[in-house]
């Protein structure tokens, strides 16, 4: 009987200490994995920081293309876009941000930006996220309007051609609208404005008053221009192109175009409106003229039954049409408004000299493309 009682306690013991081993084996495991799960949790965290550091990167980079903000990384980048396939990246400095930074990484690839940015958290944590800054090969001049802001179709008369908001919306809608049509809003594309050229001597102020002159080709810089109703104002391209540089332009009478060249009309003066109360008479091409406003300058067309032949760009400009006016080319700008029935009717810009592209290079603007990981 006592043999029995003490087998008893033996085995007591053992399933005691059986009991603590499978006790501490449990404890140890669901230490094991609560200690991995923390682990796993931190590195999830320091993952997810990681990548939204190189978020943060790619978001003001692509935004910095986007809106110009940065014209240094513009100019890289059309070198890089015009050099030899594959084109040497352009890669940042490590830019710190909290516990971690980032580092950016821009390559071309058929006309897309590629920017890649990869955030690191201390500890060799990193992420990498990429994103595209479409290029958006359209030139503005190829749309019939072009606006910046929400834009009322409601005061036109006639309207042919594109139309495009690179930021708002477009609403309302012409009495007649011909073909080809069409909208686009909200594209994000900056369009940078004009660059007058460098004319050092000034001319001053201009009076025609109702007298007829002729400026002929070459570059002229003037503070004003102004005509008087039976004035006339006549640009001789016989011989080359004409460039002009205003603070404004008053022109009340006519406007004549003569000869086969360009003429390129720089208004700058933000402070002091410029009208345009004349048709544009042509002898070759009518379709040879473009005004390019400055940022803020306002101008206002009003020729009535008249027709102005000519292309018109301002991307931070304010351009009104009024009074049955008909323009025959293109408008872009950053306010536009249509009041008294006046017409758009596109005509596509012709082949432009080697020497101009640099002021219409609005043409080429970015829009935000994709993420991907």
């Amino acid at each position: 009987m006592l043999n029995i009682v003490k087998s008893e306690k033996g085995a007591a013991i053992i399933w005691v200490l059986i009991a603590w081993i499978v006790l501490i084996m449990l404890g140890t495991a669901f230490f094991s994995i609560a200690w991995v799960e923390n682990t796993q949790a931190m590195l999830q965290k320091r993952k997810v920081q990681a990548y939204y550091l190189a978020r943060a990167g790619v978001e003001a980079t692509v935004t910095d293309i986007i809106t110009n903000r940065d014209p240094k990384l513009r100019n890289q980048i059309e070198i890089i876009a015009t050099a030899p396939p594959p084109g040497r990246p352009i890669v940042s400095d490590s830019v710190y941000m909290g516990k971690g930074s980032f580092v950016v990484r821009i390559t071309i690839q058929n006309n897309q930006i590629i920017v890649t940015g990869t955030g690191t958290i201390p500890g060799g944590h990193f992420n990498t996220v990429t994103a595209t800054a479409e290029q958006v090969v359209n030139n503005p001049l190829n749309n019939a309007i072009t606006v910046a802001n929400n834009l009322r179709l409601d005061g036109l008369r006639d309207l042919q051609g594109i139309i495009e908001s690179t930021n708002g919306t477009v609403t309302g809608a012409p009495q007649r609208w011909l073909p080809p049509s069409g909208t686009m809003t909200k594209t994000k594309r900056f369009l940078p404005p004009p660059s007058p050229p460098s004319i050092i001597h000034n001319l001053g102020v201009l009076d025609i008053g109702n007298n007829t002159i002729s400026i002929a080709h070459g570059r002229h810089r003037y503070t004003k221009i102004k005509t008087g109703p039976n004035g006339i104002l006549r640009l001789d391209t016989s011989l080359g192109d004409v460039v002009i540089v205003t603070g404004t332009l008053d022109i009340k009478g006519d406007f004549k175009v003569i000869g086969n060249g360009n003429v390129f009309i720089f208004i700058t003066n933000p402070t002091r409106a410029s009208e345009l109360k004349t048709a544009t008479h042509h002898t070759s091409n009518p379709h040879q003229l473009f005004l390019f406003l400055q940022n803020d300058v306002q101008l206002t067309v009003k020729t009535g039954q008249q027709r102005f032949h000519g292309h018109i760009y301002g991307p931070g400009a304010a351009i009104h049409l009024q009074a049955n006016s008909q323009v025959h080319g293109s408008v872009t700008g950053n306010i536009f408004t249509a009041q008294g029935n006046p017409s758009i009717y596109h005509i596509p810009p012709p082949v432009l000299p080697p020497e101009f592209p640099n002021y219409l290079s609005g043409h080429t603007g970015f829009s935000k493309g994709f993420w991907r990981k």
